[in-house]
């Protein structure tokens, strides 16, 4: 299993480093690509948007994509609240969590994981969007994340109030653990 890691060189940047070794992406998205053809011109790494295409599993995708010598980032497609998923089900959330660790022999990294803190209404219901859901999904995320080892990205930093529509309580603009003012949410506080 290859391993991921990030480490700050002595300018203070953050490179990629795997195996040991620093790691440049040449990469695409690929989700009915062809892997061959990236591996051919040199590509190393690519992106799918969900575990199964319709067209292969997971474990093909992870199996030819070792085979070519190349690098998957497998997008999880997990159940949406805006669509109707109950995270106050506990039996629901287990079955997602499960689905994130099907593969204990591959190096899991959730890449973009968060909770809004506003809500207009489009798409994720008021009630459920603060401060406090967002400082606790996040220690909760942190918490079983730590356990199984799974490194976690947390999507994103700041508040951008550019994004999305208009409207001030646009959920789009609200997903960071600083507000756009740079001063901590919740979550960041002690």
């Amino acid at each position: 299993m290859a391993t991921s890691q990030l480490i700050s060189g002595p300018d203070r940047r953050f490179r990629l480093w795997v195996d040991g070794a620093p790691y440049f992406i040449k990469g695409a998205g690929l989700e009915f690509g062809q892997m061959a053809l990236l591996a051919a011109c040199g590509g190393n790494t690519f992106r799918t948007w969900r575990v199964n295409n319709g067209a292969q599993s997971a474990e093909e995708i992870l199996d030819e994509a070792a085979r070519l010598g190349l690098k998957v980032c497998m997008g999880l497609d997990l159940a949406r609240e805006r669509h109707g998923f109950d995270y106050s089900d506990a039996l629901s959330v287990a079955q997602q969590q499960e689905a994130i660790v099907r593969h204990p022999d591959k190096q899991i990294i959730i890449t973009e994981a968060g909770w809004a803190t506003a809500s207009d209404g489009r798409g994720i219901p008021p009630e459920n969007v603060s401060e406090h859901c967002q400082q606790q999904y996040v220690r909760d995320l942190l918490g079983w994340a730590r356990d199984r080892e799974i490194l976690v990205y947390l999507f994103e930093a700041f508040d951008e109030n550019w994004k999305g529509s208009n409207h001030p309580l646009e959920p789009e603009k609200h997903w960071g653990i600083y507000r756009a003012d740079r001063q901590p949410k919740l979550v960041i506080s002690p």
